[in-house]
């Protein structure tokens, strides 16, 4: 199962566990090859055995990152807002 959170987070799943991904933009560096340059790649930044927790890193994770309170409240916003959609269609899945 894959849920994503925004364009930055998502959470994937295996038969384990809740894994946390953040997408980077791959930067210029000495190993870097340059075709790759400006390519996304999406990290694991967190390991969770319930879903409930890795929301919560997730937040917590853009409070700890973010200088700006602007740009925090819109992420968490964002957040919010995907989750809301998400309980919404398993409500009306359980109908």
């Amino acid at each position: 199962m894959i849920i994503n959170l925004s364009s930055e987070y998502k959470i994937i799943t295996d038969d384990m566990q809740f894994v946390v991904q953040k997408m980077n933009i791959i930067q210029k560096g000495k190993t870097t090859k340059d075709e790759n340059v400006g390519k996304e790649n999406w990290t694991n930044i967190g390991y969770f055995p319930k879903l409930n927790q890795s929301i919560q890193f997730v937040s917590k994770h853009i409070l700890l990152t973010n200088d700006e309170l602007s740009t925090i409240i819109d992420k968490l916003n964002n957040i919010e807002l995907q989750l809301k959609g998400m309980n919404t269609m398993l409500e009306l899945r359980s109908k």
